[in-house]
């Protein structure tokens, strides 16, 4: 993998840009292969629903659907199909991913459910800090009509909407932990969004800066992904206007770094999450 600033300035030269665009990176083509699975996806809006209140989530791969776990104990984990323990993999179809997730486990929010891990991860590795408030923000946004804004507040000046469109979308360089389509005035953007536990400013704005610049690459095929997995026509969507947030935890000492604030200046928004208890998180812009 690139070095992340290395990979920035390949992304601003324009000869890079046009080169790589016009070989149509295998990225490009796994953008484009989502689109129609994202149309897919969305048609099944009332369905999600009712697996994310079970705890259960289907995304969108670069070739497949998987359903995954969205429990506190086993975040953005792989499940386990009941009739014989084995991992649940990927789904050639929206319905077959779906009938996956209904068949698997339905005890790995208890605390003696033994969660599945990627299989070249150790059976004990526990998941990441980041995949508890992944899943948590997931889990709202398909409990709620696919709404992110009802739970990261604040933002009120900057979005009248945030719609929850995927997450772990990789370009093989890259991976957003959380793609969503943000709203002001009737006009929709790309919103690429960043989880860590840690206030490791420098290492989030790379990927962040990194992971839009590759998007824009991919362009109106971008664009038609969104669109896809929103309902909000083509038409609606461009990159201008495109935001960079950061979800990290509280300043130690309440006072703020200044290049916290520089970085604001640039456009980054930041939102801090308080912990209640192990399974729940509230959201404000700080």
């Amino acid at each position: 993998m690139l070095p992340i600033y290395i990979l920035i300035r390949l992304l601003a030269s324009k000869e890079w840009r046009v080169g790589k665009s016009a070989s149509n990176p295998k990225w490009v083509e796994y953008i484009q292969s989502r689109i129609e699975r994202a149309k897919q996806w969305r048609e099944e809006l009332p369905t999600h629903e009712q697996l994310a209140e079970n705890y259960r989530y289907v995304r969108i791969l670069g070739k497949s659907f998987r359903a995954i776990s969205i429990s506190p104990t086993n975040p953005c984990g792989r499940l386990l199909r009941k009739d014989n323990g084995s991992e649940v993999s990927g789904c050639a179809t929206i319905k077959g991913a779906i009938l996956s997730a209904q068949g698997a486990h339905p005890y790995d929010h208890s605390a003696d459910f033994k969660p599945a891990r990627h299989k070249t991860a150790k059976a004990d590795t526990p998941a990441k800090p980041e995949h508890k408030i992944q899943a948590f923000l997931i889990r709202h946004a398909l409990m709620n009509g696919q709404k992110l804004h009802g739970i990261l507040t604040g933002f009120d000046g900057d979005l009248d909407d945030l719609i929850f469109v995927t997450d772990e979308l990789s370009t093989g360089e890259l991976r957003a932990d959380i793609i969503a389509l943000g709203g002001k005035n009737g006009r929709y953007f790309p919103v690429f969004i960043e989880l860590k536990v840690k206030r490791e400013l420098k290492r989030l704005m790379g990927q962040l800066e990194g992971a839009q610049a590759l998007m824009n690459i991919a362009g109106q095929d971008f664009i038609k992904m969104l669109s896809a997995a929103s309902g909000i026509p083509n038409e609606k969507i461009s990159f201008d206007g495109y935001r960079l947030m950061i979800v990290w935890p509280p300043v130690s000492g309440g006072k703020e770094a200044n290049r916290v604030e520089d970085a604001r200046s640039k456009g980054f928004l930041f939102a801090e999450y308080g912990q209640q208890g192990d399974a729940k998180y509230e959201f404000k812009r700080n």
